[in-house]
């Protein structure tokens, strides 16, 4: 993908291996704590199966150990298990797909009729982290307001700015976009002039993980 940058943050070129930081990974990932980070993070293993509706909700029971209904997630194995009305999505951290994978086919067994797909290098996982990510996330359009978070699915398509993505609410100062990577480059410009109102910096792939830690939920182990 291209090179580009917006006055006063760095210049971002998506599609390779996301940067340890811009600088200070301790800055960054204070800037998250009182404000709103936007990171790259293309790292990420996605996969995703497709399958009749009967199917998929056998196998949601399988990974999450519950039912899992249309927009519904589930922790699981070191992965996030997302199901919507096309099927259901793995996502997790690039060292545990070997385990999220294999989970996966643990939980597939017998069943026939899944059809199993690699969608890392399809889309383009971009993530909000911070206080005031729901304000951010309202702002392109996909929460009616930052309040109402708390009442919309965990998981569903939205449009962002005009561009169409997956979205995972993994908390409320923690989301991931998940758009086409062709589109992921106007999505993060859109997503940098939303921002600036709120002061949002860029954060690299280590504050990321460290707000991650801070943030994460009873159920993620």
């Amino acid at each position: 993908m291209d090179r580009f940058a917006s006055p006063g943050l760095p210049t971002v070129r998506l599609g390779g291996r996301p940067p340890a930081d811009y600088g200070s990974a301790a800055g960054e990932l204070a800037a998250c704590v009182r404000g709103v980070g936007l990171a790259d993070r293309g790292d990420l293993g996605v996969l995703a199966v497709s399958a009749p509706e009967r199917l998929i909700a056998e196998l949601g029971r399988r990974l999450s150990g519950a039912p899992l209904l249309p927009g519904g997630v589930a922790f699981a194995a070191g992965g996030w298990w997302c199901r919507d009305g096309h099927g259901l999505l793995g996502i997790c951290e690039p060292e545990r797909r070997e385990r999220v994978a294999a989970h996966l086919l643990g939980a597939l067994g017998e069943l026939r009729g899944l059809r199993l797909h690699e969608r890392s290098a399809e889309l383009q996982p971009l993530a909000l982290l911070g206080a005031r990510a729901p304000e951010l996330l309202s702002a392109l359009g996909g929460l009616e307001s930052p309040a109402a978070i708390r009442a919309v699915s965990p998981f569903r398509r939205a449009m962002l700015a005009g561009v169409e993505t997956a979205l995972l609410l993994q908390s409320d100062r923690r989301m991931l976009l998940l758009p086409r990577r062709e589109q992921a480059p106007s999505l993060w410009r859109a997503i940098e002039q939303a921002g600036r109102p709120l002061r949002l910096s860029l954060v690299g792939h280590e504050a990321a993980r460290r707000f991650a830690l801070l943030d994460r939920l009873p159920c993620e182990r």
